[in-house]
């Protein structure tokens, strides 16, 4: 793939990431999210959180925007969902985290 063809599909993910969250923000705000399939919900997350794991490869530490809070609360429901999905327990994330130098904050 070219460098222009990289390019613009980069570009398009920016444009793409900007209207899910505009959407996602119209749709909260209207206490109107059960409405949204299950599956488009999923494969915005799966999207997301392989690009992150690439990012955080190369060098990417926080995955919120800066000046953008998140509650606790989201975060421990999100990521309990993610382990419990990978039959991955907090004991061995808490190894992993210790075992893997390359992969800490």
């Amino acid at each position: 793939m070219s460098s222009s063809d990289l390019s613009n599909l980069q570009a398009g993910l920016c444009e793409a990431a900007a209207e899910v969250e505009r959407l996602t923000r119209l749709l909260l705000d209207a206490e109107a999210a059960e409405g949204i399939n299950d599956d488009v919900v999923q494969r915005l997350f799966h999207s997301a959180v392989e690009l992150f794991e690439h990012k955080h490869d190369a060098g990417l530490r926080e995955p919120f925007l800066p000046g953008r809070p998140i509650t606790a609360t989201s975060v421990a429901v999100t990521a309990s969902a993610m382990l419990a999905a990978v039959e991955l327990e907090v004991f061995e994330l808490g190894m992993w985290q210790a075992w893997s130098g390359g992969r800490e904050r």
